[in-house]
């Protein structure tokens, strides 16, 4: 949609409409991800992990979260 809009309006390469999407993506996950984690943890659908701050600094804990925010990632990508 970005190529035959926008790219042939702009004249851009289908790479460059690409990359044009591929930043709407993760601006729009960044802006929305916080705003959909506060809704649903208001609909008592998703539940804060009950951990002290130093489970919270343990590897472990932190490479957990970065797969989770990596596999959000792609799969905003995918989309």
């Amino acid at each position: 949609y970005i190529d035959a809009t926008l790219g042939a309006t702009l004249g851009i390469a289908t790479l460059t409409a690409a990359a044009l999407g591929q930043v709407f993506s993760d601006v729009s996950g960044v802006i929305f991800g916080g705003t959909i984690e506060r809704l649903l943890h208001r609909m008592n659908l998703v539940k804060t992990p009950s951990l002290t701050q130093v489970q919270r600094t343990m590897p472990r804990c932190r490479n957990i979260a970065m797969a989770g925010s990596i596999s959000g990632v792609v799969v905003g990508c995918l989309l």
